[in-house]
């Protein structure tokens, strides 16, 4: 969204308040050729004591001078997202690093929960090892009666109530889902996002994708995608 004298003007100018600046570059993919190859004659001249992270989505091309420059002066690296069957073994990490034990059936209910979001993941694991604290291995019943029912009043319920006509059922679960602090737009976003996955898997049904297809590009698994299939 800033232009590239902005970038340059910030990367470079020093800090008040650290010894060093990081200057991160987000959507590098949509720079023009003109400002790859300014940027690219740029960075040449920079060292280690002004670091610069560049992201883009996709692989990035290392054919064009900017992205070769990259890697000759510091690395490359590509971040996927992590497969659903993954996910038991994050739960677990994130377990250990917190000097607790995940139980393996206890991982793999709270995988099911929390689909492929790390982030989210972190956060319900830093509120099971306070839930169970003192104790040090979280069991399938500490995520259930901590985590409880992720879905219960959730936009799924709604969507669920309004795909069967259920007017009476899809107004009392709106009511429940705002008088959780829950601002109205928010559930809106939720409520697209969930019927952009209902499509998304009826195109793949049609197609004849394999289950495992359907769970890697919708990003949840087990009884999450068994219920998309049924809307």
């Amino acid at each position: 969204e800033d232009s590239l004298d902005h970038l340059l003007e910030a990367w470079g100018s020093p800090s008040l308040f650290a010894k060093q600046i990081l200057v991160v570059l987000k959507g590098a993919g949509r720079l023009t050729a003109a400002d790859r190859e300014r940027l690219a004659a740029e960075a040449e001249l920079r060292d280690a004591s002004q670091p610069l992270v560049v992201c883009l989505q996709g692989r990035a091309n290392l054919s064009l001078k900017f992205f070769s420059v990259c890697a000759k002066h510091g690395f490359v690296a590509e971040f996927r997202s992590p497969f659903v069957n993954h996910i038991p073994g994050w739960a677990q990490r994130f377990a250990r690093e917190r000097g607790v034990r995940l139980t393996e059936s206890a991982a793999s209910d709270l995988a099911d929960h929390i689909g492929t979001d790390l982030l989210a993941l972190s956060t319900e694991m830093d509120k099971l090892v306070a839930f169970v604290f003192p104790e040090t291995e979280i069991s399938v019943q500490a995520v259930r009666q901590c985590a409880g029912d992720l879905h219960q009043h959730s936009t799924f319920d709604l969507a669920d109530a309004l795909g069967q006509r259920n007017g009476k059922r899809a107004f009392g679960l709106l009511r429940q889902v705002l008088s959780d602090e829950k601002r109205a737009l928010p559930v809106l976003y939720a409520m697209v996002s969930h019927f952009r996955r209902l499509w998304q898997v009826k195109d793949l049904r049609d197609s004849k994708a394999a289950d495992s297809e359907i769970e890697r590009a919708v990003g949840l698994r087990g009884a999450r995608v068994r219920a998309l299939v049924g809307q």
